[in-house]
């Protein structure tokens, strides 16, 4: 039987700094980062006066140019009366800042994102780095510092140019009414906190964040601020919530191109997972720590912030076996090791 795909429906994606109408009232815009994945997808969408903004772009100069560009261009003198950001996530987040300045948005988040974001823009004493440190070090990491900077917030404080004074929390399942139509949000864990992705039923468009990507599967890591977290399981979880909607969906993706075939990208997440955890397994027939299971995971060296990314997520992978009885963990020498059970 022949795999059914995908249906990509604008093979041409916008440049860098420009935005196109995909449905009325809906505008994809598309922005540069300064990582390898090098592109973010926003959503513009038409409001009473103005625009609804669906997340903001990295805090960088290229991405300050990008938005003066469309601000003089392409949003043609309209104001951003609302800005909703997803998850926490500089790429997400990185502007609300700077363009909570400009026009004094509504501000609108999850109170997890709201959390973990000010948690990481907060001036703050060092005494969450000693933990951060030994948590490291027990999972095999050797130079420390970039992972425990990470989790900090002084990498992100680099990048992310503040949030606005005033700011409204979105519950899970609330109805937003932007331009004409009603949009529920949907709250899930496991790649972020609280990460919010916008359905409209009338539509049936999603606007999906990180929680469903068209090609690429999205970071799900464990990491020093939540060393329990199971959060492969939160995300795997999280993804059925998203079987009640049509197959017929248009899905509107942070990274990569508008789709459809909803149901077919979720069953192809929960195998991908599926086999990377198989993987795992086997490779723990020897004992293996977070960190030795990275080239082994990924097939190649990883370094700055893909590495600090595959860390967390071959933990998360190691962390679902041991809770589910197929691995155990051993200490030796203040280090954890996971083996098969």
């Amino acid at each position: 039987m022949t795999k059914r795909a995908l249906r990509y429906l604008y093979p041409k994606t916008p440049a860098a700094g420009s935005g196109m109408e995909i449905f009325s009232g809906i505008h994809w815009l598309r922005l540069p980062l300064p990582f390898e994945l090098a592109h973010i997808n926003l959503w513009l969408l038409e409001d009473a006066k103005g625009y609804t903004l669906i997340d903001t772009g990295v805090s960088a100069t290229d991405t300050r140019a990008a938005w003066e560009n469309l601000l003089s261009g392409y949003l043609r003198g309209k104001p951003i009366k609302r800005m909703i950001v997803t998850h926490y996530h500089p790429d997400h987040i990185g502007m609300a800042g700077w363009l909570g300045e400009r026009f004094s948005p509504r501000f609108c988040l999850t109170a997890p994102t709201y959390e973990r974001t000010h948690y990481l823009l907060s001036p703050k004493p060092d005494r969450d780095k000693p933990n951060f440190a030994r948590f490291y070090r027990s999972h095999g990491v050797e130079d420390v510092e970039a992972h425990v900077e990470f989790c900090a917030g002084s990498l992100y404080q680099k990048i992310v140019s503040g949030l606005p004074t005033e700011k409204e929390i979105i519950s899970a399942d609330q109805e937003i009414k932007i331009g004409d139509h009603l949009w529920r949000a949907i709250i899930s864990y496991g790649h972020a906190e609280g990460h919010l992705s916008l359905y409209c039923d009338e539509l049936q468009v999603l606007i999906a964040g990180d929680q469903i990507l068209p090609t690429i599967s999205t970071n799900v890591s464990i990491h020093a601020h939540e060393p329990a977290a199971d959060n492969l399981k939160f995300y795997l979880d999280s993804l059925q919530r998203f079987q009640a909607l049509p197959q017929a969906t248009y899905v509107l993706p942070s990274h990569g191109k508008v789709f459809q075939g909803l149901h077919i990208r979720l069953q192809e997440l929960q195998e991908h997972h599926q086999i990377q955890l198989e993987r795992v397994y086997d490779l723990c027939d020897e004992a293996h720590t977070a960190t030795t299971m990275i080239p082994l995971l990924y097939g190649r060296e990883l370094h700055g912030l893909n590495q600090m990314l595959g860390f967390g997520e071959a933990l998360a992978h190691l962390v679902y076996l041991e809770n589910r009885g197929r691995l155990q963990r051993q200490e030796d020498n203040g280090k954890f090791f996971y083996v098969q059970k």
